[in-house]
């Protein structure tokens, strides 16, 4: 990728989820993304307590202006199964504006009539299971949420060198990159040393002493 991260708009789809491929590919090798984590120990045990796990294979996130196919739209991790034990730490590589940034419905995670819509059947979002895109990230068959819980969504202003923690059952996402500035970021999830028990073999990079 040439140039700075926030002008990068390449046109042709194929082209772009090779460059996204590639570049999650580097840093899962590298463990670039877990290492951002663990530097930030003392702090993020403060969320998940101490000894907490570190998603092993985190999401590089690539969304380019005006480009709804990039996002993956308003959802709630806790409806694909997550536990609400478990937090992202969203983590952008350039600063964005309002729109251009996450989304959230403050104090969503809270609301119990908010209740996703049937299920779509798989590939409805033009994903299948096991396909490229869905190992970038986006759902195969995504959950549908009512209007009601899109309202009071606000674009959150950050900044290269902050991060967003989310509750996974927070209402978040974006329809579209609405900004002029191309949106870097990954979310990095954690949890309690105690979730290992249950997750997913491999999800996870567990503690040599756990």
């Amino acid at each position: 990728v040439g140039g700075p991260l926030s002008d990068y708009f390449e046109t042709d789809d194929a082209a772009h989820e090779k460059t996204q491929t590639l570049v999650t590919d580097i840093l899962h090798a590298d463990r670039l993304l877990t290492d951002v984590i663990e530097a930030q120990a003392v702090l993020l045990d403060q969320f998940a307590g101490p000894g907490h796990l570190i998603q092993a294979k985190p999401h590089l996130r690539i969304a380019r202006p005006g480009m709804a196919m990039d996002n993956i739209g308003y959802h709630r991790d806790t409806d694909y199964g997550s536990d609400s034990c478990e937090i992202s730490v969203w983590v952008p590589f350039v600063d964005l504006p309002a729109e251009g940034s996450l989304e959230v419905a403050s104090g969503s995670h809270r609301r119990s009539d908010i209740v996703s819509v049937a299920r779509r059947e798989e590939g409805a979002a033009g994903v299948t299971k096991g396909s490229v895109r869905h190992r970038l990230g986006f759902p195969y068959a995504p959950h549908v949420l009512p209007p009601r819980a899109l309202a009071g969504l606000r674009g959150v202003p950050i900044q290269v060198g902050q991060a967003l923690l989310v509750n996974l059952g927070l209402v978040h996402g974006t329809s579209c990159n609405r900004s002029t500035r191309a949106r870097w970021s990954a979310d990095i999830r954690i949890a309690p040393a105690a979730f290992a028990e249950r997750a997913r073999p491999g999800y996870y990079l567990i503690p040599a002493a756990a």
